[in-house]
């Protein structure tokens, strides 16, 4: 199988995260997937394994983690979803070698470092759809998209022998794909309103499908929750007889610097304190997403990893994670970033407020949204800050079309733009922008990723 074949196999799938709707998720059956896993010879249970699930912060802090353990000379597995420009991004591997800290490399970095390459990609995709032919069609249904890549990546991992492996969910937790794992730590990262439409109206309801991933007698590292939320969760592990560990409680960090393109911080969990670590990623839910990390670490420390607070350092310092309050210029000052609901909207702009304080005199937002998206309650965020939208639609089949969201931003009494295409908003905003504007684009990741694409191609002045 060449990588063009692997590539027209999954495009052959059922892709669920190209489908707005309810119902893929109620027919989701880990069986279907535990059989495939057993046909490749259950390469799960060979791995080491980091889960998380989460609204927000979870991509985040899969990347932190894998960074901080790489440079830790730990070989580390990293599962993501979903990617920007290629399937390879999902499936990495990290350790010193690839990030240049042990072995005197040049230092040079690529936007995915580690990412599985096409000729590796091509055959473990090819392996996979063979054994597909042993399920029964009739029995379990049709094989996923998500769950082809889920099983590649666990046999991949395998294969490569890696330390950990740090596999982040899909959506929900509960009937994900990844949920066959049984990891020596569960992360469950802030909870918010988003995808209602498969996990549920309430926050409770959202919770117990996160809660979902949580295994008996095993770390469950806990970020701030709204208290329904943590209530369901701490449950669930006294159920279950699973110790949370709780950020802002069990490890706290303190804030020691901020600038626009980094900040510093320091910690103190249950197992010592950590000075002064600097990550080059923006926003006060960063810092939470570090602490979280060294909360991940302290639970590992127990399983006898060993790993010095200078090689930790090195990790955060060597973060890269995309279009998650990136600055891609500062002629004017453009900022990318995945926010795709209320919360995560308000934690942008609240990095705005906190990184360029009085400096910016107006805000310029171009937004595009998925179909499924709250879409009241991000305008609700929007309408409390004096900025303009430009509302415009990435190249996805679950983008709203523009018009609907102007509708619904204009209910608010948001002034608006409409642009089909992104690329004319982002000239238009440029072409418009005075200074002291600050552009922000931003409502998917799809959005961001074409948006990144366009500066890349456009020369712009990069901070």
């Amino acid at each position: 199988m060449t990588y063009q074949e692997a590539s027209q196999f999954l495009f052959s799938l059922i892709d669920y995260e190209t489908i707005p709707g309810a119902q893929f998720y109620r027919g989701l059956k880990l069986e279907r997937v535990k059989h495939l896993l057993r046909a490749l010879g259950d390469p799960h249970y060979d791995l080491r394994c980091i889960h998380i699930a989460g609204t927000k912060g979870k991509g985040s802090v899969a990347a932190m983690l894998a960074y901080v353990l790489a440079a830790g000379a730990q070989r580390v597995g990293l599962f993501t979803s979903p990617h920007l420009y290629s399937f390879r991004e999902r499936i990495r591997i990290l350790d010193s070698d690839v990030l240049g800290l042990s072995y005197g490399h040049d230092g040079s970095r690529t936007l995915f470092e580690g990412m599985i390459s096409e000729e590796d990609f091509a055959g473990i995709i090819g392996r996979v759809q063979e054994k597909i032919t042993l399920l029964d069609i009739r029995k379990f249904g049709k094989v996923t998209f998500f769950e082809v890549l889920t099983a590649a990546a666990l046999l991949y991992f395998k294969e490569k022998k890696v330390d950990y492996a740090v596999l982040e969910t899909g959506v929900g937790g509960r009937l994900d794909a990844t949920n066959l794992v049984y990891p020596l730590v569960s992360v469950i990262t802030g909870i918010s309103f988003d995808h209602m439409h498969l996990l549920g109206e309430t926050i409770e309801e959202i919770a117990a499908e996160k809660a979902g991933i949580i295994k008996p007698k095993t770390y469950v590292v806990i970020q701030p929750q709204l208290q329904p939320a943590r209530s369901v969760l701490i449950e669930r592990c006294r159920a279950l007889g699973a110790f949370p560990v709780e950020v802002g409680i069990d490890i706290v960090y303190k804030e020691e610097e901020v600038s626009k393109t980094y900040q510093a911080f320091s910690a103190k969990g249950a197992l010592g304190g950590y000075e002064r670590f600097r990550i080059p990623l923006i926003g006060r839910h960063q810092l939470i997403n570090a602490a979280t990390v060294l909360a991940v670490i302290d639970a590992l420390r127990l399983y006898n990893l060993s790993i010095y607070s200078e090689a930790i350092a090195e990790g955060f310092s060597f973060v890269k994670w995309p279009v998650r309050a990136e600055i891609v210029s500062r002629a004017p000052h453009t900022i990318l970033d995945g926010a795709q609901n209320a919360a995560s909207m308000q934690a942008l702009f609240d990095t705005i407020e906190r990184h360029f304080g009085g400096e910016h005199k107006r805000l310029t937002v171009i937004i595009g949204l998925s179909k499924e998206k709250d879409v009241r309650r991000i305008a609700e965020v929007l309408s409390r800050y004096p900025c303009s939208c430009i509302v415009t639609r990435a190249h996805h089949p679950r983008a709203m079309d523009p018009e609907d969201l102007r509708g619904l931003l204009e209910e608010r009494r948001i002034l608006t733009t409409v642009f089909p295409a992104p690329e004319e908003a982002i000239g238009y905003a440029l072409n418009e922008a005075e200074p002291g504007t600050i552009i922000v684009i931003t409502g998917s990741l799809f959005l961001a990723a074409e948006a990144r694409t366009y500066f890349i191609k456009t020369p712009v002045t990069v901070t």
